[in-house]
């Protein structure tokens, strides 16, 4: 004592004429100094403690909302373990890997197309998997000898790879939510849940919304969204019919000019003097 990688010890002793506990010492011990210490009057109610999901320990939520949970969620059911804040807090990578394997769910699968027994399965898994770890004190080498955790760890376990476990299964490793995920594919399955895929565009989504609430669009909006009919108004105010050349030189056809052109006899059409007018030299 104190143990390796040991950033702060607090020692902690009875308060006077009180009943409690005997004198201890405690150790924050972060050896990969991702960890952080922050004093706070009220723990509990202020972040980022208060924005925490449930503990799993003390105030694991029913099965019925673990399972909504799940249905309001696209993302990877492992991601969603993760998600301190979310379901429920505490779950790490490798506790996630032993709940999904336990429970019988690919890491992969959506979370919205889990099946409420899926659910209740990751739900019984959670509290078995905690349960077990916190009553040996986290000791590794006191963990059940059908876990993960003994053979996820050293040569051969990086993402894209795999290795056999003792009962034959070959255990592959692969990222799912930005973490090496161990899983094994023969016992793990995906949603049993279909989900609808929804079609409609955003924007038809929005004027179906809008038609619903009987609100008006705004003039600009219609405008956008008005077809292209067979005959559309041009520049001058004149008809063209759908199908016409588009006039790429960027100049407005006049109606009306244009057609005197036509009819126009050749010789003024092409520059000849009119009456009290020169012939430009040649």
């Amino acid at each position: 004592w104190p143990p390796r990688f040991t950033k702060l010890q607090l020692e902690l002793s009875a308060r006077r004429g009180l009943e409690g506990p005997a004198p201890s010492t405690l150790a924050f011990v972060d050896a990969r100094r991702f960890g952080k210490l922050l004093l706070r009057r009220a723990p509990a109610e202020e972040p980022p403690v208060s924005l925490l999901a449930a503990d799993p320990l003390v105030a694991m939520p029913s099965p019925e909302a673990f399972a909504q949970a799940f249905r309001k969620a696209a993302a990877p059911v492992k991601s969603l373990l993760l998600d301190q804040g979310r379901v429920v807090c505490g779950i790490g990578n490798w506790i996630a890997d032993e709940v999904l394997h336990k429970a019988r769910v690919h890491p992969a699968a959506p979370a919205n197309t889990l099946s409420d027994n899926q659910a209740a399965g990751i739900h019984s898994a959670v509290l078995s998997v905690v349960r077990a770890a916190v009553a040996v004190d986290a000791d590794a080498a006191r963990f059940p000898k059908g876990w993960l955790f003994h053979v996820r760890w050293g040569v051969g376990t990086a993402s894209g790879s795999s290795v056999t476990l003792p009962s034959g299964e070959e255990l592959n490793f692969e990222e799912v939510g930005g973490r090496t995920t161990a899983f094994v594919p023969s016992l793990q399955c995906m949603g049993e849940r279909p989900v609808e895929k929804d079609l409609a565009t955003p924007k038809r989504r929005a004027r179906s919304s809008l038609a619903g609430s009987g609100e008006k669009e705004s003039p600009k909006a219609a405008k956008r969204r008005k077809p292209k009919s067979d005959v559309e108004d041009d520049a001058a105010g004149e008809t063209k019919q759908k199908g016409e050349p588009k006039n790429t030189s960027g100049r407005v056809r006049a109606g009306a000019a244009g057609a005197a052109l036509r009819k126009r006899p050749a010789s003024r059409a092409v520059g000849a003097a009119g009456p009290g007018q020169k012939r430009p030299a040649a």
